[in-house]
Order: structure tokens, then sequence, then C-alpha cells
């Protein structure tokens, strides 16, 4: 039997796809212990426990005030480094040091994200156990916190980062990818890397069946019921489907409602938008959802939409497949292994243009027959099922 740590530097109810994950494999320990791998998942819950309650009562003080300050750091490049060594690094120090204190005698550890594994690696000089990294992004390590920190771009503190994380690449022994896309890309950023050393696999989630969509009504019942989810920020584009709507003829803008499911920096600012817009019986900001309500949430909509700039291969997406929702969204990253345009959505360039002329041709898609194509394709590909099977075989691999 060989013994698996997992680590985190979040927390399991954090809504974004990596916690989500291994909130997944917790319960689904048999399955791996059949399999011949005793997992135990390590996080900041076993430090600091939060609740999905506390979460969302705390962001009303500190995480604003933790908002206030990424804000002001946009700007300034002295800040944004010790924001991101305040946080992120200082985070991934302190689950790196609770696991070292736990005394576990690990035969694989498997990182999932960059900044436990590096505080990890640089204290710790003799390391017996296999080390794993997985890269839940576009195979680029910090380009999704330019979005954040635009002043990191091109600075010599990005420069430092990039020597961090060759540094990680020399000690690893696999690095593990969500998409091909991100498999590709990091081959083409780091060609001195050994390919043999890289696997990559698709995100999954649990099926669950399919909820019955209600009858529609009202008379003013919009015919295209929009709706996204996921941290409302610069880096997944609510602002781009809102520049997108303002732009529709009254006659046309009048067959649409949006509905934008979750929190983040950039609401207060479309909000402003979207009143100075008349856009307020179009756009509906739902708020943080539980992710147990979310299937729900998705069946009170026909469509889903997704125009990140930016993304490794969005969990979101997997779960409006699964509530089978044609989508529409980006073409970068692994997002067009997800979504063919004609198939079971379409999609585009992170543009307003673009989404303005597909919000004037509705019409020559089929958007039903596309929702049941993207539930096929969810049965097919990413369901948790097959992510388990190819996650065990990792494992096996890295002990060979």
């Amino acid at each position: 039997m060989k013994r698996v740590s997992l680590i985190r530097a979040s927390w399991l109810n954090n809504p974004v796809g990596p916690s989500r994950t291994l909130g997944r494999i917790i319960n689904c320990k048999d399955f791996f212990l059949n399999k011949g791998f005793d997992l135990d998942v390590i996080t900041l819950d076993n430090i600091i426990p939060r609740s999905f309650g506390e979460e969302l009562k705390q962001r009303s003080i500190k995480n604003r005030l933790t908002d206030l300050v990424k804000k002001i750091a946009q700007n300034s490049r002295f800040l944004t480094r010790k924001v991101i060594e305040r946080t992120l690094f200082s985070y991934g120090k302190v689950i790196s040091d609770y696991y070292q204190s736990l005394n576990k005698e690990s035969d694989i550890i498997i990182f999932h994200d960059f900044f436990s594994c590096y505080a990890y690696l640089t204290s710790n000089s003799d390391i017996t156990a296999k080390t794993v990294l997985f890269y839940h992004n576009n195979g680029a390590a910090f380009e999704a916190l330019h979005f954040y920190h635009p002043k990191l771009k091109g600075s010599k503190y990005e420069k430092e980062l990039l020597v961090r994380e060759k540094y990680v690449l020399s000690k690893i022994d696999r690095v593990v990818f969500i998409a091909e896309y991100g498999r590709n890309n990091f081959q083409k950023i780091h060609p001195e890397f050994d390919k043999n050393k890289c696997t990559f696999f698709h995100n999954g989630i649990d099926d669950l069946p399919k909820t019955k969509r209600g009858q529609q009504h009202e008379i003013d019942t919009p015919k295209y019921r929009l709706c996204c989810a996921g941290t409302i920020n610069e880096r997944k584009g609510q602002e781009i489907i809102i520049d997108a709507m303002k732009q529709l003829s009254e006659d046309k803008r009048s067959k649409f409602q949006l509905k934008l499911y979750g929190n983040g920096s950039l609401m207060p600012e479309l909000k402003k938008k979207v009143k100075e817009n008349n856009l307020s019986q179009r756009v509906i900001f739902e708020g943080s959802v539980n992710n147990k309500e979310m299937p729900l949430k998705l069946s009170e909509n026909n469509i889903f939409i997704l125009m990140s700039y930016e993304e490794g291969l969005p969990i979101s997406i997997i779960e409006a497949m699964r509530a089978g929702l044609p989508i529409i969204s980006t073409r970068i990253s692994g997002i067009p292994e997800q979504v063919e345009t004609g198939h079971n959505g379409v999609v585009l360039d992170p543009s307003v243009e673009q989404l303005v002329n597909l919000f004037n041709t509705m019409d020559k898609y089929d958007w039903e027959k596309m929702g049941y194509n993207s539930r096929m394709k969810f049965l097919e590909k990413f369901t948790f099922n097959q992510m388990m099977y190819s996650y065990a075989k990792m494992l096996k691999e890295v002990t060979l």
C-alpha cells in the first residue's frame, strides 16, 4: 500500500476547481485504497476551518479590505510583490510547515498549487517521497496573476518567480495538466523539461440526474436566459457580456437575460455599469451560491456563457455540460477541448464585437440540440469516474 498526501494551500469550500476536485477525491478514498493507494488530503481546513456561511460573513469586512489593498497594488510593482508574497507564498509556507509537523512518511506527495510545492521543496534538502505538481492553468505558471496584478508582467519580480519555477521543475518527479493545451503550452515554454514527466487528463465531476427545467409561462420571459458562474473579476470576462448587451438594439436586448453567479472585486464596477446603461432588468447579480445549489440554478437558464481571457479547464463549463446547457465561451486554453462551435456551443475570441455579432444571429443555431450534445459530451469525457481512473493510473506510473 502506497501512502499519498494531496496538498493545497486553500480551503475545500473555495469555489475554484482544484479545491472542489480535492473534495471529490476525499469522498472516493475506498476507490484508491482498492488500487493500492492510501490517500489523505491536507488543506487550510486542517489549520483554519472555515464554513461557507463564515466565508460570506467575513467577506463583508476582511475580504473587502483585501480587495481594496489588491486594487491599490495594481498600480505598484512594490505592492504587487508584497501582496503575492504575503498571500500566496505565505499560505504555501503555512500548509507546508503544517504538513511537515505531522511527520508523515508519504511515498508520494501531490501538490495542487505551486506555492505549497515551492515552500516544501525549499525547506527540505533530503526528500525521499516522489513529488508531483498539478498545473491547474494553461501551462504558464504565473500568467493568470497578470489579470490581478498587471504590474507583475515583465517586472523584475516576475523574473524571480520564473527562477523559482525552474527550481521547482528541477526537483519534482511529475507535472500533471488538466487540459492537453496546458501540457503542450508548458512544453513550448520549457522545452528542456523531460516530456516523459508530463501527464495530462481532463478534470471531471460527479454525474447528477439532469434537473428538469420548469415551463416558462410568463409572456415576457426572455428567449435566451444566459448564466455565468465564477468569481467576478477581469480574468473571467463578465464585463465583455455586459458591454455586448448594451450595444444591442432594444428589440434584440429584450430577448436576453443574464444571471451572474459569484462575487468578486469587479462586482461594484459592473453593477454601476449595468445601472448607467439601463440594464437592470436584463442583468441580475445573484451573488455567491453554494456548490450544492448550482445544478438547480443552472436549470433555470438555457445557455451558459463564460467569456474568460485565461483559464485551465473551467469546472463551471463542465457543470453546465452536465446540466445539458449549450455553451458560449472563448477559444483559449482548454476550452476548445470542451466546446465545439455548432456541436455543443460557440467559441469566440474574448471580444465584445464578436459577442455582439453572435447575439444578433442567435437564431441560426439549434441551441436545444447543442444542449443535448453538451450532456452527451460530458458523459463521454468529463465524468469524475474517468478522472479517478486517470488519477490512479498517474499514481501508478509515478511509483514505477
